[in-house]
């Protein structure tokens, strides 16, 4: 599903339409009718309401301050701050944020210009999930390969169980605040586009084999000459097999996009909206079940060797065999991101220092 953000100005007043409502409290407060949020009176305090916010105003008064900022074309941004007196888009241009783990995005410019068609904010696409560890193989059982010189043979161990598998990670993105003390529109007839799908989750772990069952021991032979004094005795049954372990489930699809304008919106002219695509990532796939570890082979059956025995002996019987492990879930899909708008109406704080 599509969400768009309307800025309509004219006249000196400015209508603010959002298709969804939804907030985000992740990366600000919300005002308490659900609306957009003024805080012109006391800009300060809005940027001290979080941990994140406090943040984001710390790293943007640090942040250089560039004379102008062209996006032509497609500029790969490696950075969290992108601060200009003038940053400008042009037709056709992509601006693509490659910092997943980046505390926040934020575009901060005196003076924002939209100009032409086609213009985008991606977030990278580069970015994936490595599977999660798989689980650990179950120990092999005790195995027997001699002969017990005065019984039965000893049975094999049994083979342990894999661990599961792990679950798949999940990674949300970071928040994209952009800040504009003036919002500038040159010959605009399409939406710009921001595309901030939620990152999708990892693939589970896999599940730990089975261990494999201990061979049993073969039965002492019969003994005595001439007679039997010591009949054949039985062979040891070999060892179970071990369970394979359970696949991880995926990862939860992340979040999708949070973003949040912030500005005087009222200086425009023009009409201005933004298609923003941030739906939530898809769930990850679970792992692979384990597979189960072998049936213990049961020992050899003692001998009469000649001699003059009642008993006949058995061969040990084979160990039972282990099962599969059980199969993962896929992990649920994230939800989508949420927009807000917050009007300060001068941001000329934010450019204190010296610009270059």
């Amino acid at each position: 599903m599509l969400s768009r953000i309307t800025l309509l100005v004219a006249m000196g007043f400015t209508v603010l339409s959002l298709a969804s409502r939804e907030l985000s409290a992740r990366c600000v407060l919300t005002s308490p009718d659900n609306g957009p949020l003024d805080a012109s009176e006391e800009p300060h305090a809005f940027f001290l309401e979080s941990e994140r916010t406090s943040r984001l105003y710390r790293e943007i008064i640090a942040a250089d301050t560039l004379e102008v900022f062209n996006i032509s074309g497609n500029v790969r941004f490696a950075g969290s701050v992108l601060k200009a007196d003038h940053v400008v888009f042009t037709e056709n241009s992509v601006l693509e944020l490659l910092d997943t783990d980046a505390p926040f995005w934020a575009i901060v410019a005196d003076t924002l210009t939209f100009r032409g068609n086609g213009i985008q904010i991606i977030r990278s696409a580069d970015y994936s999930i490595e599977q999660s560890e798989a689980g650990s193989g179950g120990t092999n059982g005790l195995a027997y390969y001699g002969r017990n010189g005065n019984g039965d043979g000893r049975a094999g161990g049994s083979g342990g169980n894999g661990s599961p598998g792990a679950r798949g990670n999940a990674k949300e993105l970071p928040c994209l605040f952009v800040l504009a003390g003036r919002l500038e529109v040159i010959r605009v007839e399409e939406p710009v586009v921001l595309r901030l799908p939620g990152i999708d989750g990892g693939r589970g772990g896999n599940g730990g084999p089975g261990g494999d069952g201990g061979r049993g021991e073969d039965g002492a032979n019969a003994s005595g000459s001439p007679l039997c004094r010591r009949e054949p005795r039985d062979g040891g049954a070999g060892g179970d097999a071990g369970d394979g372990g359970r696949a991880g489930d995926g990862g939860a699809g992340g979040r999708g996009g949070d973003v949040i304008f912030v500005g005087d919106l009222a200086d425009g002219r023009e009409f201005m909206s933004f298609t923003i695509l941030n739906e939530g990532g898809a769930g990850g796939s679970p792992g692979l079940a384990g597979s189960p570890g072998k049936s213990g082979q049961g020992g050899d059956r003692g001998h009469r060797n000649g001699r003059p025995c009642f008993r006949s002996s058995s061969h040990g019987a084979a160990g039972a065999s282990g099962k599969a492990g059980s199969q993962g879930q896929a992990g649920e899909t994230g939800v989508r991101g949420t927009e807000q708008i917050v009007v300060i109406e001068d941001l000329s704080f934010l450019f204190s220092r010296t610009s270059r």
